[in-house]
C-alpha cells in the first residue's frame, strides 16, 4: 500500500509540474505586443479587402465581356437564319415583301423593328406584330444555343480580355488561399 501511495504521489507531482510548465508558456502578453498583433491583423484585413475588391472588379469585367461575346454569338446565329423561316408554320407572312425591303435574315428583321415593318407596303400592324413575335422566339432559341468559345483560333480582343481576367482571378484565388494557409488536395506548395 505504501508503494501505491508513493506512486500516486509521484504521479500527482509529475502532473502538477507538467501543468505548471504548460501555464508558464502561456503568460499574459504585454500591451506593446498586443498592439502590434492588432495592427498586423488590421493590415492583413486591409490587404485581404483590397484583394477581394480587385477580384470583384475582375468578375464584373469578365461577366460584362462574356455577355457582350454571347450577344455577338446570338447575332451571328440569327444572321444565318433566313426570313423564309418566319413562315415555316404557314402563318401567312409574306416573305417576298420582307426581301423586297432588303431584310434577308432574322437579325435584320429584329434590327428593323416593328415600325419599319409597318412602313413596308403590304404589311400592317398585325402582320408586323406577328413577324416580330416569331423573330423574338428565334432570338430566345438562339440565346439558348449560342456558345462562347475561348479557343486560340480567331481570338478577338474581347475573348482575350475574358481569358486574361480569368487568369488573374485564378492567381488571386491561389494567393488568398496561400495567405490563409489553405492547401488544395493534389497541389504541391
Amino acid at each position: 500500500m505504501k508503494v501505491l501511495n508513493g506512486a500516486l504521489k509521484t504521479l500527482d507531482s509529475f502532473v502538477l509540474q507538467r501543468e505548471e510548465r504548460t501555464m508558464a508558456k502561456y503568460t499574459r502578453p504585454d500591451k506593446a505586443s498586443l498592439e502590434a498583433a492588432v495592427s498586423a491583423a488590421a493590415q492583413a484585413d486591409k490587404q485581404y479587402q483590397y484583394v477581394a475588391d480587385v477580384a470583384q472588379d475582375y468578375r464584373r469585367q469578365i461577366l460584362r465581356e462574356y455577355r457582350a461575346e454571347k450577344k455577338e454569338a446570338v447575332h451571328e446565329l440569327l444572321k444565318k437564319i433566313g426570313v423564309e423561316e418566319l413562315n415555316r408554320q404557314k402563318q401567312g407572312i409574306r416573305v417576298s415583301l420582307l426581301k423586297s425591303a432588303h431584310l434577308e435574315n432574322i437579325y435584320q428583321v429584329l434590327c428593323a423593328g416593328r415600325q419599319r415593318l409597318v412602313n413596308i407596303n403590304g404589311i400592317g400592324e398585325a402582320g408586323a406584330d406577328k413577324i416580330m413575335k416569331i423573330a423574338r422566339l428565334y432570338y430566345q432559341e438562339a440565346e439558348k444555343k449560342a456558345r462562347v468559345r475561348l479557343g486560340d483560333a480567331h481570338r478577338n480582343p474581347r475573348q482575350a480580355a475574358i481569358l486574361q481576367g480569368l487568369y488573374v482571378l485564378m492567381e488571386l484565388q491561389e494567393e488568398t488561399e496561400r495567405a490563409a494557409g489553405v492547401q488544395r488536395p493534389g497541389k504541391v506548395p
